[in-house]
């Protein structure tokens, strides 16, 4: 039973996307011409092929923030929340600001991503359409060059903002979530991205938020994370999950300001 359940769902799924590209056409022709085209033999990676090539025609402006869609809801540490994948997307790597003005709306991804990607109405979460989909993307690398190194910058950029350092450290971090959605992953997961590839901007830029974490927001919300993970008692860290909550504590614990810094070139080298 689970096997005809799997491949019903798979059948579905092909069908699912040959036709949500036939109504993507504009014309009654050029929906014609694309149910001529279809070959009934093409399996779920001919399909995402597909879909990716309709995805590169509709141009930069659509093309771009659709793959940087799907890099993000591929590769993220775990399901990413609407607001957060949206304020993701508006990060300029490097860039000492951030306009929430250019924040995009979640309908436009969906369109952008020419049904690849859906949301998780329940949980209010963003995620890839099938589980092969993640295995076709994995597969073709080329896709997403150095995604974790530039999913690691995208966070420190905005942890290192002026949006972000202009948040005094108390209150609690969670009362600006509202304001900084972004926030909360990106303290708490750029050690992750960063450890499974770290190129020399995302290591200056982790220094950079390393050198302020006393007063720092994020130093707040790896604080909470902290004692989630190991309760009342402190220690270096070293056991959490999280290696932004390592690499944290390890600051935290650290009186000698200059170590505090170099540490991160050895941090990730046991």
């Amino acid at each position: 039973m689970e096997i005809r359940s799997d491949l019903l769902e798979y059948r579905l799924l092909l069908v699912s996307l040959h036709i949500d590209g036939v109504l993507r056409e504009t014309t009654i022709a050029r929906r014609r011409n694309r149910l001529r085209s279809m070959n009934s033999g093409v399996g779920l990676g001919g399909a995402y092929g597909a879909t990716l090539g309709r995805i590169r025609a509709q141009g930069r402006e659509k093309a771009e923030p659709a793959f940087a869609t799907l890099m993000w809801v591929c590769y993220s540490e775990r399901p990413l929340h609407i607001d957060e994948l949206c304020h993701a997307l508006v990060v300029e790597i490097g860039s000492e600001d951030f306009d929430p003005d250019n924040v995009p709306l979640i309908d436009m991804l969906l369109g952008c991503c020419q049904g690849l990607i859906t949301v998780d109405k329940e949980a209010s979460t963003v995620r890839l359409i099938h589980y092969t989909l993640q295995e076709y993307l994995s597969a073709y690398r080329n896709l997403f060059t150095m995604a974790h190194s530039r999913i690691a910058e995208t966070c420190l950029t905005y942890l290192n903002s002026r949006q972000v350092k202009g948040v005094p450290l108390h209150p609690l971090p969670h009362e600006s979530m509202p304001l900084l959605p972004f926030l909360r992953y990106s303290s708490r997961h750029w050690g992750s991205h960063a450890k499974r590839e770290l190129s020399k901007h995302a290591r200056s830029l982790a220094l950079e938020l390393l050198s302020q974490y006393e007063s720092h927001i994020s130093a707040g919300s790896l604080l909470v994370q902290y004692y989630i993970v190991h309760g009342s008692n402190s220690g270096s860290g070293d056991d959490s999950d999280d290696d932004s909550v390592r690499i944290f504590t390890k600051v935290l614990y650290d009186t000698d300001g200059y170590r505090k810094c170099k540490m991160l070139d050895k941090s990730w080298t046991k």
